[in-house]
C-alpha cells in the first residue's frame, strides 16, 4: 500500500512540472522540465528532482544556442576565428563564392577571383573571355586569307563584291531584273537593243534631275551585266 502511495505522489510531482524544456550536459546527461532562470553564468531548470542549476560551460552547444543565443554567437565567432587562424598558419586564405567557402593558397584565390570577373588566362595575360574569343577568331580568319571590313570578314572576291555593291548603291552584276526593281524601283526609261535581240539586251535608266545625272543598268537575258553610275543625263 505504501509503495502504491509513493508512486502516486511521484507521478503527481512529475505532472506538475512543465516538461517542455530540456537541457543537455557535456557529460551525456539530459534533464526535462521548465527553465526557471537564465543567468549570465548559469541556467536553472525545474525537474521532478527539483531545481537544478548548471554553469553554461557544462552544457552542450545546442542547449546554449536555444536558451542563450547571444552567448552562442560569441562562442561561434570565437570558434570560427580559431579555425581561420589554423588555416592561415597553413598558408591558406578564404575564398568565398555565394554561400560556398573554400580554403586555398593565395595564388589560387587570385585566379579564382579573376575567373569570377569573366577573365581567363591567355598568353600570360588575364583578358575578358569575349576578348580572347575575338582574338582567336581574328587569327582564324586571317589564316584563312580573309580581311576585315566594317566588322565582317571576307575573302578577296567577297570583299570586291561588297565594295562594288556599295559603289553601285546595292546593285551588283548577276542580279535579275526583279532584284533590281526591289532595290531601286521601276526605271525612268527602258531601251531595248535591236541589234542584240538574241541576248534580249536592254538598258535601264534611272534619272536624277536634281544632279542632271543618270544611272544606267545593262541587262542581257534578264541579268545585270554592267552598271554605270552618275552618267550625264541623256535623252535616252
Amino acid at each position: 500500500m505504501k509503495k502504491i502511495i509513493f508512486i502516486l505522489v511521484l507521478l503527481l510531482t512529475v505532472a506538475t512540472v512543465n516538461a517542455s524544456d530540456v537541457i543537455y550536459l557535456k557529460n551525456g546527461k539530459k534533464y526535462y522540465g521548465e527553465i526557471t532562470d537564465i543567468g549570465e553564468k548559469t541556467i536553472t531548470i525545474k525537474t521532478h528532482l527539483g531545481k537544478l542549476t548548471y554553469p553554461w560551460k557544462t552544457l552542450k552547444i545546442k542547449t546554449i544556442k536555444k536558451y542563450n543565443p547571444s552567448m552562442y554567437e560569441v562562442l561561434r565567432q570565437a570558434k570560427m576565428k580559431e579555425f581561420e587562424e589554423k588555416k592561415n598558419k597553413l598558408g591558406l586564405v578564404k575564398y568565398q563564392k555565394g554561400s560556398k567557402t573554400r580554403w586555398v593558397v593565395p595564388k589560387v584565390k587570385e585566379e579564382l577571383e579573376k575567373r569570377d570577373k569573366g577573365l581567363d588566362l591567355f598568353e600570360d595575360e588575364w583578358l575578358p573571355t569575349n576578348k580572347i574569343a575575338e582574338i582567336k577568331y581574328e587569327r582564324e580568319m586571317r589564316a584563312a586569307g580573309k580581311s576585315e571590313y566594317k566588322g565582317k570578314w571576307y575573302s578577296d572576291d567577297e570583299l570586291a563584291d561588297v565594295k562594288a555593291v556599295e559603289v553601285n548603291k546595292g546593285l551588283k552584276e548577276g542580279m535579275t531584273a526583279k532584284e533590281v526593281k526591289e532595290k531601286w524601283g521601276k526605271p525612268s526609261a527602258v531601251k531595248k537593243s535591236q541589234s542584240f535581240q538574241s541576248k534580249k539586251a536592254e538598258m535601264w535608266f534611272y534619272d536624277h534631275e536634281e544632279t542632271e545625272t543618270e544611272d544606267r543598268i545593262y541587262f542581257e537575258n534578264g541579268v545585270v551585266r554592267k552598271i554605270n553610275m552618275n552618267e550625264e543625263l541623256s535623252d535616252h
